[in-house]
């Protein structure tokens, strides 16, 4: 098996797509860049999310999401 790499973070990529495990009041996030590996799992207020997703728009030409709400249906 072949570990993969995550491209540099200022690169342009093609797909990135966000695991977002929501809770009240915390979401966990995990990204995956292409077909790297999924990056580990980050801690995060729902106002940091937003500006994640923001950043992240700049950087993929197409972004895919998942999401698991727990206490907020």
């Amino acid at each position: 098996m072949t570990a993969q790499t995550t491209p540099n973070s200022s690169e342009q990529y093609e797909t990135s797509a966000r695991g977002i495990d929501a809770h009240a009041k915390f979401d966990w996030v995990s990204r995956q860049v292409e077909s790297a590996t999924p990056q580990p799992v980050q801690k995060m207020v729902f106002e940091e999310l937003l500006l994640f997703v923001a950043k992240q728009q700049k950087l993929a030409g197409r972004i895919c999401s998942c999401h698991e709400a727990v206490p907020s249906g």
